[in-house]
């Protein structure tokens, strides 16, 4: 297990386990998100939602960013954005339909003005945009 990240919340992984498992069936997703997901702390909310980028399910990282944007504890995070474009990015790569996401976020930091240099500066940081954008390391905008 080297090089991951364990989350060691029991309430946090039976989130993952229940966002997978009902994600093809609306009613039932929105009933578990209304018994668990909402109840989580903070810290296991993101945790939950870098969890799934991870794994690549952008469909259900998007829907965890979206309840993360409603807590009132929330404040617009450059770093989050980066990390769900690049999930969003590697989804669309893979012809995963999940890039549709993409149009949400950038929509997202224009209105809640995070600014383009803060944004670039942040995907330059990762290298893997880069790759998955097809674009020399390095090099975020060329």
């Amino acid at each position: 297990m080297e090089g991951k990240k364990l989350i060691r919340e029991r309430e946090a992984l039976f989130v993952i386990q229940g966002l997978k498992r009902f994600r093809h069936d609306e009613e039932k997703l929105e009933k578990f998100v209304k018994s668990h997901v909402l109840r989580l702390l903070k810290m296991d909310k993101i945790a939950v939602l870098n969890e799934l980028e991870r794994q690549e399910e952008v469909r259900i990282a998007l829907k965890m960013f979206r309840i993360i944007q409603k807590e009132e504890w929330y404040t617009p995070d450059v770093y989050l954005y980066k990390d769900l474009i690049i999930a969003l990015a590697r989804a669309k790569k893979k012809n995963d339909g999940g890039g549709c996401g993409m149009e949400v976020c950038e929509k997202d930091l224009k209105s809640q003005a995070l600014g383009k240099g803060r944004m670039e500066d942040a995907i330059e940081e990762d290298d893997a945009f880069a790759d998955v954008l097809g674009r020399p390391r390095g090099e975020a905008n060329g």
